[in-house]
């Protein structure tokens, strides 16, 4: 697989990046070192660190989420991914941690209540849009990012 330098730029690094779905629903993902797109690898790591941040400062609208049942059964620590969803975020992770060009997530966490890029601050939502998914979130549970731009 051929990769482009954006998308190797936070490689070996496990960083949460961010994307908005053509409905305006919010993605987190937990890249596991991976391949991010390239949008992803054109922001600078304090504006990714920045975005996680301003996620993780909004209240939490519900405790209340729906944990997919093969995350569920890991019996793992999901907190890194249901803060997010208790947000209204998506929360996605990397399928497959041992095969870092592999651009396969998989649902974690679907929120309750939902909040939408329509509802962000705008210096947020220039940011958040640059990396868009191109079909609803909601229909999916597992996805390969590769088709986000």
């Amino acid at each position: 697989m051929h990769s482009a330098p954006e998308q190797e730029a936070y490689f070996g690094l496990d960083i949460d990046w961010f994307a908005v779905d053509i409905q305006g629903h919010l993605i987190h993902f937990a890249s596991g070192g991976g391949l991010v797109p390239a949008a992803v690898g054109r922001l600078p790591e304090k504006t990714i660190l920045n975005i996680a941040n301003y996620f993780t400062s909004l209240p939490v609208l519900t405790h209340q989420i729906q944990v997919t049942p093969e995350a569920a059964a890991t019996g793992g620590d999901l907190s890194s991914f249901t803060q997010y969803v208790q947000r209204g975020l998506y929360s996605f992770d990397k399928t497959t941690l041992n095969q870092l060009l592999d651009t396969n997530y998989h649902l974690v966490g679907a929120p309750m209540q939902r909040i939408t890029l329509s509802t962000l601050p705008a210096a947020v939502v220039t940011l958040i849009a640059q990396v868009t998914l191109p079909l609803p979130v909601a229909e999916v549970a597992i996805l390969d990012t590769s088709i986000i731009q």
